[in-house]
C-alpha cells in the first residue's frame, strides 16, 4: 500500500512540475514576443528621428558660451557683462549670504 502512495506521489510531483515549466515556458515567450515588439517601436522610433531635424540645446548653449567668454575678454570688464562661472570671482561680487540660506524666512 505505502508503494502504491509513493508510485501516485511521484506521479503527482511530476505532473505539477510539467504544469509548472509549461506554464513558465509560457511566460518566457510572452516576454520574448513584447521584447521584440518593443524592440521593434523603438527601431521605427530611430528611424523617424534620423529622418527629422532636431536642435539640441545643449549643443546650441555651448556653443553660446565661447562666444561669451571671447566678448568678456576682449571688452573692458564691466559690472553688467555676464561672465560664466569659471572662478574669476572678487568678493565684493556675490554677497555671502546669497550662498547660505538657513531658513530663517526673509533675508537679514
Amino acid at each position: 500500500m505505502e508503494s502504491n502512495d509513493d508510485f501516485f506521489m511521484q506521479k503527482k510531483i511530476e505532473l505539477m512540475l510539467d504544469l509548472n515549466n509549461k506554464k513558465f515556458a509560457t511566460e518566457l515567450q510572452k516576454l520574448n514576443d513584447q521584447i521584440i515588439r518593443l524592440s521593434g517601436e523603438l527601431n521605427e522610433m530611430r528611424k523617424q528621428l534620423n529622418g527629422k531635424v532636431i536642435s539640441h540645446p545643449r549643443q546650441e548653449t555651448l556653443s553660446e558660451a565661447p562666444k561669451a567668454v571671447s566678448s568678456s575678454t576682449a571688452s573692458t570688464k564691466s559690472d553688467d557683462t555676464i561672465k560664466p562661472r569659471f572662478g574669476d570671482y572678487k568678493p565684493g561680487d556675490v554677497n555671502i549670504s546669497d550662498f547660505f540660506y538657513f531658513g530663517s524666512g526673509g533675508k537679514r
